[in-house]
């Protein structure tokens, strides 16, 4: 029953970055701004619904698919909630929705409005990518600082 929470707190600044996305390019407009506030908002309410019932009822996890299996080695994509990853998503989710707000002033006579709407959500996915990830490979994955800068995770 929970699960949708989970769901609803990892993919909605997913869809606020695919959403705002779609007018990257065009001049600024104000919606694109509060429509991403709006659905980091959203996420941060389904997280600190998910930390109530994590604290009344424990922990949650979901496995969405086997991801690697090969031989006797198997990586499943999914996600934990718990104790400690809750308390990542509410922070996460609480600090964005603020800096996003915060933004819409801030940016407000930036001509890359839109698209530093859409990058700040993609990168607050990749924060809750991180926190909820119940493996490391999960956990790189989410890691952002390899698809921000461009550079080779590989690499120092």
């Amino acid at each position: 029953m929970m699960d949708k929470y989970l769901y609803i707190a990892l993919f909605a600044p997913l869809l606020s970055s695919l959403l705002v996305a779609l007018v990257a390019t065009r001049p600024k407009i104000l919606f694109a701004g509060i429509l991403a506030s709006a659905l980091i908002g959203v996420s941060m309410v389904a997280s600190f619904i998910l930390l109530i019932d994590v604290n009344t009822y424990g922990p949650l996890h979901v496995k969405m698919m086997d991801w690697i299996v090969a031989g006797s080695l198997e990586i499943p994509f999914g996600f934990i909630v718990d104790e400690v990853s809750v308390i990542m998503m509410v922070t996460v989710t609480l600090v964005s929705t603020i800096v996003h707000i915060y933004s819409i002033g801030y940016m407000d006579h930036d001509k890359s409005f839109n698209r530093f709407f859409s990058y700040l959500s993609a990168f607050v996915f990749s924060m809750m990518i991180l926190v909820m990830s119940d493996n490391f490979v999960g956990l790189f994955i989410g890691w952002p600082e390899h698809k921000v800068s461009g550079k080779n995770p590989f690499m120092w």
